[in-house]
């Protein structure tokens, strides 16, 4: 056979041609073969997802007990995931609400039954398993701790045990005067439904599938009514709670470098964990969602309409906004809704080029969520690189998925755009709130002749160890008049507001008592013996008493801030028990018209003279940490106490033994260098707590004197705010002097973490230790993250040995809970 003069060398090199020839024409017809693959391999029916809602774990027990269920079988069908989901929102919201179990659906795109439908031009699922998207409560799984609501089921666990339900038709309510009124709110319709479905006995409640939902697509748009149920909405759990997939986890998972730099370590704590509340959040990135295709017509519609943006779009904090054009020729507002709506390439580059600039934290990373076609959105990257340097730039095109990710890929565009800037509102806490509102001793006080005392003005605006100190306080004297103590909530700001800023971070204004604490000082029952009335909540005190007598400081005289708080009690308590009226309360003004103001906890010659009384209350034997904070424990046991993961689940977090080997030291940083050369300045005490007689270390006012010489004042700030080499120094010291043995150390700071990074390292080259760990390195939960104080407080209840700081009102109030318990002197050291 002839070979056309052909070497080996020649047919290599022909060969390597071919193959670049071929790869060339894959790569430039990628997007058909694309297609074209696309069309041979049916989409995927999430078979595992389905399987999973049908078998979930609490399905056994709700078989055989009475279970509320409310099914809404009337959800959007044929709509886009973005309509779909807000109705499932909102519908899982008002089943919480009503303390119903909320029956959970497909994500349908084709409600004809068939398996598979055309999308432009693409097979797609006719349905999606709900949990193919997202997870969480909404999908069977637990709410959070304290929550009582039922969990949610699927459809058809609901029809088994429902298969007679009481149906609701949606136009029996929403008539069209209710429909169509500009004036009546959404919140007005939801508390509607809420009155509607609470007044149905039956268990088994679904609404007419035939019939429109509650809140119809178009109501979302019509921001003046939709707007009005986020109060609603961003207290419910379903909000506040809110989990993807584990497939859309997973796809986030693999492609998180594509968003912008990340942690190794951060990243693998948050996905590794089963926590997705902690997600981390994604600095520096620019998310942008950039609708092609069929939405071009879509917005002429919306233009010829005249349609407002969505109302969760149109927040009144939020810097753009929408006001269509007065006055305006028809062309004027056709561009005007298409710059908005469909901008050009020019258009987008512009108003990215405006929100790098205007943003007060760096931008360098851009992606582009968009379903725009592959050559348009690499135009699109090519004109936003060439206008502003990114450090990384990429879109939902460049994202790798797998089959089953591909179709779900929308909700992790929605899952990248959430983690932008992490804004998430915090916890409110109504579970605790409404536990609080329904204790059990009420029904029989309500008909009863029990007294009440109540102290409105508890200091705000300070932290949980000052607080606790002033309600423990106040139940001294509740008590010691034999009457019910009012509680209230652990409140940061008491202006109304929901929420307060502190050390530039979203915290609640208020906490329930029932998140932090349970017991007696927060309506638990008390032990035989005790007959004084059980505490109640604040609301429950004005349901009871409208109008209670009010006193006045000025009500008993012949005391002074100079004088013990067992003589000042002694004279309240007579005054009260000259008064008849069941229904005391302090005058409301503010926390400087306090009987005991916040100096008397660190002046011992006055406030240890109660202790005797004090120290024998329930209120502080029985004391109790909240269920929320013993989950925090159990969730973390091995982080916090290595021996820990070796108990029983659920069991020793509520028992009161030592932790055997363990020493917890208390580390504040931060901003209390400043507080410590204030209190350097007035030469103050310690906490009363942290000078029980038969502690071993001791601070002498006197001889320590912090303005006598500078030598002073480096001691004194060494043990307020001391140094590495002074917390080193100390922990060997301490464990030298320990009775028991010590392998353990548990860093309860504020600290950051390269901070408590160095000084692990430091404590470990002491030698000896067979575990360093923090707070730091605790996974919380969403509302754990906002009691975590209180975490810290029961590991440190609990050590072997605890060192505090002496300056610190939570070291005093840990060190008044061990000498409760019976814990000996010499196990609290201070810095």
């Amino acid at each position: 056979m002839p070979s056309y003069g052909l070497t080996k060398r020649g047919f290599k090199l022909l060969g390597i041609l071919s193959l670049s020839l071929v790869g060339l024409l894959v790569y430039s017809h990628w997007h058909d073969i694309a297609q074209f693959v696309d069309r041979q391999i049916p989409p995927p029916l999430y078979e595992n997802a389905r399987a999973k809602e049908q078998s979930l774990p609490h399905y056994t027990d709700y078989r055989h007990k009475e279970v509320k269920y409310f099914f809404a079988a009337n959800h959007f069908k044929s709509s886009g995931w973005g309509n779909v989901m807000q109705d499932f929102v909102t519908m899982a919201s008002l089943a919480h609400y009503t303390n119903r179990s909320y029956v959970f659906v497909d994500y349908i795109r084709n409600p004809d039954g068939s398996r598979y439908t055309e999308y432009n031009g693409k097979l797609v699922p006719s349905r999606f398993p709900l949990s193919a998207i997202v997870g969480g409560s909404m999908v069977g799984d637990p709410w959070p701790a304290g929550d009582r609501t039922p969990l949610s089921v699927s459809k058809d666990f609901f029809l088994n045990v429902c298969p007679n339900p009481t149906i609701l038709r949606v136009s029996d309510i929403n008539t069209d005067k209710i429909r169509f009124n500009g004036d009546i709110s959404a919140a007005y319709i939801f508390e509607k439904w809420v009155e509607v479905i609470n007044s149905v006995e039956d268990p088994c409640l679904m609404l007419e599938p035939d019939d429109n939902p509650i809140f119809e697509y178009w109501m979302y748009g019509v921001k003046n009514r939709m707007l009005s149920i986020w109060h609603y909405l961003r207290q419910s759990p379903v909000v506040t709670h809110w989990e993807w997939s584990s497939i859309v986890r997973s796809a986030y998972k693999r492609n998180r470098q594509l968003f912008g730099s990340v942690s190794p370590w951060l990243f693998g704590l948050f996905f590794d964990s089963e926590v997705e509340a902690e997600l981390a959040p994604i600095s520096g990135l620019l998310a942008l969602h950039v609708r092609r295709g069929d939405f071009e017509g879509h917005c002429v519609g919306l233009g010829d309409w005249s349609a407002d943006w969505q109302a969760f779009n149109s927040f009144p904090e939020f810097r753009d906004k929408f006001e269509r054009p007065a006055d305006a020729t028809s062309q004027e507002i056709k561009d005007f809704y298409a710059r908005r709506c469909y901008p050009s390439i020019e258009q987008i580059v512009e108003k990215v080029r405006q929100v790098r600039t205007e943003s007060a934290d760096p931008l360098r990373y851009l992606y582009i969520m968009t379903n725009g076609a592959a050559p348009w959105v690499e135009e699109l990257k090519t004109a936003l690189d060439r206008d502003m340097e990114w450090d990384r730039l990429g879109s939902s095109r460049d994202l790798t998925l797998t089959w089953e990710e591909k179709f779900v890929s929308q909700a992790l565009d929605i899952l990248i755009y959430s983690l932008l800037v992490y804004r998430r509102y915090p916890p409110l806490y109504p579970q605790y709130h409404q536990l609080e509102l329904e204790l059990s001793h009420y029904a029989s006080y309500e008909h009863s002749d029990v007294k009440y005392l109540w102290s409105p003005n508890h200091p705000d605006k300070v932290g949980w160890g000052n607080v606790m100190q002033d309600y423990i306080l106040s139940y001294v004297l509740a008590h010691s008049c034999n009457r019910s103590f009012v509680f209230d909530d652990y409140t940061w700001a008491n202006d109304g507001t929901e929420y307060s800023h502190f050390n530039g971070k979203l915290i609640p204004s208020r906490i329930p008592l029932n998140a932090l604490i349970q017991g007696p000082l927060a309506g638990g029952l008390l032990p035989p013996g005790d007959n004084t009335p059980q505490a109640v909540h604040k609301d429950f005190f004005h349901k009871i008493c409208p109008n209670p007598t009010i006193l006045r400081l000025s009500d008993v005289t012949g005391w002074s801030d100079s004088d013990t708080v067992e003589l000042i009690i002694s004279k309240w308590v007579e005054k009260i028990a000259s008064i008849e009226d069941p229904c005391l309360q302090f005058e409301d003004k503010s926390a400087d018209k306090q009987i005991f103001n916040y100096m008397v906890y660190a002046q011992k010659d006055r406030l240890m003279s109660i202790w005797p009384y004090m120290s024998n209350l329930s209120a502080l034997s029985q004391w109790g940490w909240s269920p929320l904070v013993h989950d925090a424990f159990e969730a973390n046991r091995e982080v916090i106490y290595p021996p820990a993961s070796y108990w029983p689940p659920g069991q020793y977090s509520r028992l009161k033994e030592v932790m055997g080997g363990l020493l917890v030291m208390h580390v504040r940083r931060g901003d209390f260098s400043g507080h410590c050369r204030y209190l350097a300045k007035a030469n103050a005490e310690w906490n009363t707590f942290n000078s029980f007689p038969g502690l071993p270390d001791k601070y002498d006012k006197v001889q320590s004197d912090p303005k006598r010489s500078s030598a002073n004042h480096k001691a004194f700030m060494d043990h307020c705010y001391p140094s590495f080499e002074w917390i080193v120094e100390k922990v060997r010291t301490a464990r030298e002097e320990s009775q028991e043995h010590l392998e353990y150390i548990y860093i309860m700071t504020n600290g950051d973490s390269s901070w408590i990074n160095t000084l692990k390292a430091a404590l470990y080259d002491l030698g000896g230790w067979v575990y360093v760990g923090s707070n730091r390195d605790l996974s919380l939960t969403w509302e754990q993250r906002f009691v975590a104080q209180a975490v810290d407080m029961l590991v440190a209840q609990r050590a072997q040995v605890f060192i505090g700081n002496g300056w610190s009102s939570l070291s005093s109030n840990i060190v008044m809970l061990r000498t409760v318990d019976g814990l000996p002197p010499e196990g609290n050291r201070f810095w």
